[in-house]
């Protein structure tokens, strides 16, 4: 009996998959769910709110809660935890969040939507509505939520269990049990009974008069179906015969789309298009339905894009240097994917004939755009360049000979008043033009410029007569005509937001006036239930608005899949539904240990969306994404997922590693700060760092084993190994830096009495720390070697060769005073602070923020509370930046109770990039129920945008002023 299952993708839903919502219903709740404008308070630590949500009448797919409209009331308590129950205050706990240190992160992670399909029972359907009773278990805080209104929606996804989605899961599963893994997943796909198995004998037959074209279609087949199963076919243009693939060029078609026919009988393989793409991406399709054995399924396709142009933006501005081998494969690897466009981000990224001065080594020359531009071209690719025009201006403006283009002086922005900015604009767009010849577009960039922007007297005078909008809007359309003056359509950034009303969302608040033959690129990151700004943008008479959504792995030593996923899938769904005719997905900032290379399933994901909508299952793309990419059978796509997409789930490893800022930070750190900056002040981390250990060495494992399936690409899994070890390798230094602690702590307890227990105890720590080498020698090592595979960012491997080097320094002090000890050389030990082994406590006192701060100066005061320092002589006060352009000095500080004053510590500290002196010692005035306060003399250098926190630290052995 023949078997037909039809997916036709348009219009059909999916389900839940593992990294978010797949085509569910948005729905608002019911009373007596709180509605109207603000929020309700500050609740206490488990107060609870009753929510309502409909509920169809059969138990759905899908029921999700985004509760993003509960937040720490102040931010600044030391834990949060949410906690969700049903039918009653007291009920049965249905959902009980991560606990979060840091309040700002607590908030984020409430936005992610809440799986709670389990929890739906079909009594609840029954009566229509599940009841959940939301509340949070805060230390040092309130909580409180915004109520349900328009601008703060509380939301839920439902999906019902339809005939279209019982039909979709059934192909899907069909898809997955016949070893069927096209990738991006066709618009329409019929499998049909028995299979079609390749033979030495069969041929790959194109027509005599076929173009060039065409002939690299039927080579890229011949390419593929040799890696997949072994077979190099012959190419020939006589009559075909049974067994064999024919691609050939069709009229029943729309002409010069990419719509493609792929059939597959007992007959053979017929590829058909009516333009070169389309036969290019029906070549592809036909190749990845061939099996290890040389067999496809029976099957009919029809097929084409979502959206014209799909592309992704490659961030090269951040230490990446242009390598034509890894930038040739990567194409091929988008374009078989159906990925027609690259977007290079550069800032001082190309070189010049007229500014030889410019291009940092590595980058783009014209010799490797073009070479680049062949490679292209053969793959149906566009090279879009893309040169910072306004903001983000620095790497270029720095060199002396364009000081006349800084803004008021400053590199970050270019003055728009300056002839020479227009003369020198002008000429590097036509060497662009030069380099990129086939470029339908020009980025110009155009965000982020807002602080420092219409600052010179000739500016201020255009925004004093027509204000900041009309200096905005000249600059553009001046871009803009520059951008048609040498064959380009521009695209830019739209102006989000900025430090005052005037100068934020410019793009569309001053729109009468902007350039409409232009392409705002849409950015928006996080994956929000809604994109209102698409229609926006359309109705202000824009051309056209792509939708430039991101692979979040920007310094990041793992990409956040979850967020990526959900912000393709759902910002391209948004622009697709609305005309949109470009997808554009973001890249950033590939250093901090990040690697482009790990982020292709993030990149593929996006040509997944961008051809057919992400509308089958993410689970069931990563079990495509690994037969494609990596050769390997990974029928549930489970090996995938806990090696490549979430090798540290919170679930497992703890809510403490998910705060990337506080890895990225760890990684990094030497050993001798291990413990003050992390083990002190974050101890939820030191408490996650065990079963953290227990989900990298997991990953690790299933990497091994997805190494030896690879087939295909295994080459690029040793930098999955790279970001992994790195990870396991700052855990292992928390541990040992937290046993060494004790140990050292010991030592000095062996002290004077016994110096060769005490060196016994030191030898260990040493020995602890110096097995610690190995593994960050191997990640160095690694680091280097995605540098000269991928141009990767050399200055990982500077970091981690000085982070290296700062292990072996600790290792021989620790060795060396176990040597002095065991020897009789000495008696005593040096402070456990002054080695970087402390014990102790770290007390977060409070923090800076910008409204305090003064360049002239000013007077930081936080209270203490008197029963910290009771019985203690002395202190000490470390100031820690956090986030902010400017830094802070310190210049003195000291403690106070009452009317009394201690001695000041009174040198230059320095809180800021490169922080040093932020550490002072002070001395505890008499006395012990009056109250105690930190008196700070500061001041915020180069502006007042700084915050950071100070914490008091208190040893375990005696302090000393002074130490």
């Amino acid at each position: 009996m023949r078997r037909l299952l039809l997916l036709s993708l348009l219009g059909v839903r999916a389900v839940w998959a593992q990294a978010g919502l797949e085509g569910a219903s948005l729905v608002r709740p019911l009373p007596p769910t709180p509605q109207g404008e603000s929020h309700l308070g500050n609740l206490p630590s488990g107060e609870t709110v009753e929510l309502r949500f409909p509920l169809p009448p059969q138990p759905p797919l899908t029921l999700a809660v985004g509760l993003g409209n509960v937040v720490g009331f102040s931010g600044k308590g030391s834990s949060y935890q949410l906690v969700l129950r049903r039918d009653a205050a007291a009920g049965e706990v249905i959902h009980r969040g991560p606990v979060i240190a840091n309040g700002d992160a607590w908030n984020q992670s409430n936005v992610a939507p809440i799986d709670l399909t389990a929890a739906v029972r079909p009594t609840d359907c029954a009566r229509g509505y599940l009841t959940l009773f939301v509340s949070a278990t805060v230390s040092g805080d309130g909580w409180t939520l915004y109520r349900d209104h328009d601008q703060r929606p509380i939301q839920a996804w439902v999906l019902a269990d339809t005939p279209e989605q019982q039909a979709e899961r059934a192909l899907l599963a069909e898809l997955a049990t016949r070893r069927v893994s096209p990738l991006p997943l066709p618009r329409e796909i019929s499998l049909l009974a028995g299979e079609l198995h390749l033979t030495k004998g069969s041929r790959l037959v194109l027509a005599a008069a076929a173009p060039p074209a065409d002939r690299e279609a039927a080579a890229e087949l011949v390419d593929l179906i040799a890696e997949r199963c072994g077979l190099r076919l012959t190419v020939v243009t006589s009559a075909s015969r049974a067994g064999d693939l024919q691609l050939r060029r069709v009229t029943t078609l729309p002409a010069d789309s990419e719509e493609h026919r792929v059939s597959v009988t007992a007959s053979g393989v017929v590829v058909e298009a009516s333009s070169a793409a389309g036969l290019f991406y029906g070549a592809c399709t036909a190749g990845q339905l061939v099996r290890a054995d040389g067999s496809l399924p029976h099957c009919r396709i029809v097929d084409r894009p979502a959206f014209p142009l799909r592309g992704l933006q490659y961030d090269v501005a951040r230490g990446q240097t242009v390598d034509v081998a890894w930038w040739t494969r990567l194409i091929r690897l988008l374009a078989r994917s159906k990925l027609n466009a690259l977007m290079i981000y550069g800032e001082n990224d190309y070189q010049f004939r007229q500014y030889p001065f410019l291009g940092r080594p590595g980058t783009f020359t014209p010799a490797k755009a073009g070479q680049l531009a062949d490679v292209a071209r053969r793959y149906h690719v566009q090279l879009i360049p893309q040169f910072e025009s306004l903001g983000h201006a620095s790497a270029v403006l720095q060199a002396p000979e364009l000081a006349a283009l800084r803004e008021a002086g400053d590199p970050w922005v270019f003055c728009t008043s300056s002839p020479a900015t227009w003369e020198f604009l002008d000429r590097v767009y036509g060497e662009l033009r030069e380099q990129f010849p086939a470029a339908r577009y020009l980025h110009v960039g155009a965000d982020e410029f807002e602080m420092n922007f219409g600052k010179c007297p000739a500016c201020a005078a255009k925004v004093a007569a027509g204000g900041v909008g009309g200096l905005y809007t000249e600059h553009l359309q001046k871009l803009n005509q520059l951008c048609r003056r040498h064959g380009f359509t521009m695209l830019f950034w739209p102006s989000h937001h900025g430090p005052t009303p005037e100068l934020s969302n410019m793009s569309i608040q001053y729109a009468a006036a902007m350039p409409k033959d232009s392409i705002p690129t849409e950015w928006i990151y996080h994956g929000p239930a809604a994109y209102p700004e698409i229609a926006t943008y359309q109705q202000l008479g824009y051309a056209d608005v792509w939708a430039s959504p991101a692979i979040v792995s920007y310094s990041r030593l793992w990409p956040d899949h979850a967020t990526t996923y959900r912000g393709i899938r759902g910002f391209l769904r948004a622009a697709a539904e609305r005309g949109c005719r470009g997808a554009m997905t973001t890249t950033w900032e590939w250093m901090g240990g990040a690697l482009a290379a790990n982020s292709l399933l993030g990149m593929l994901y996006t040509a997944e969306c961008s051809w057919s909508l992400g509308r089958g299952t993410t689970a069931d793309f990563e079990r495509r994404y690994a037969d494609q990419i990596l050769g390997c059978q990974d029928p549930a796509g489970r090996l995938l997922r806990e090696v490549l997409v979430d090798p540290t789930p919170a679930a497992v490893a703890g809510a403490a590693l998910t705060d990337q800022r506080r890895l990225n930070a760890l990684v990094v750190c030497p050993p001798d700060r291990v413990r003050r900056d992390f083990g002190l002040k974050q101890p939820e981390l030191v408490a996650a760092a065990k079963p953290g250990l227990m989900a990298l060495d997991n990953a690790l494992q299933g990497l091994q084993r997805l190494s030896g399936q690879a087939q295909r690409n295994a080459d690029l899994l040793p930098f999955a190994r790279a970001a992994l070890l790195l990870q396991r390798n700052a855990l292992r230094r928390l541990m040992v830096t937290a046993e060494g602690s004790q140990g050292y702590i010991r030592a000095l307890g062996r002290l004077p009495g016994a110096p060769a227990a005490a060196a016994i105890e030191l030898h260990a720590v040493a020995v602890a720390v110096t097995a610690l080498q190995p593994e960050l020698r191997e990640v160095r090592d690694l680091y280097q070697q995605a540098v000269t595979a991928t141009g990767a960012y050399a200055g990982d491997v500077e970091r981690l060769t000085a982070l290296l080097t700062a292990h072996e320094s600790f290792a021989a002090r620790l060795e060396g005073l176990a040597a002095d000890l065991a020897a009789g050389r000495r008696s005593d030990l040096p402070a456990a602070r002054e080695v970087g082994l402390e014990s102790g406590r770290a007390i977060r006192l409070g923090e800076w923020q910008p409204a305090q701060m003064s360049q002239a100066g000013t007077v930081l005061r936080l209270a203490i509370e008197p029963a910290l320092l009771a019985g203690r002589t002395a202190a000490r006060v470390e100031f820690e930046y956090l986030r902010g352009a400017h830094g802070l000095v310190i210049q003195a500080a000291r403690l106070q109770r009452g009317a009394v004053a201690g001695p000041e510590d009174r040198h230059r500290g320095w809180a800021g990039s490169g922080s040093s002196g932020n550490l002072f010692s002070l001395t505890v005035p008499p006395g012990a129920a009056t109250p105690l306060e930190l008196l700070a003399e500061v001041a915020s250098s180069g502006g007042t945008d700084s915050q950071g926190e100070v914490w008091l630290l208190l040893d375990d052995e005696p302090v000393t002023n002074g130490a």
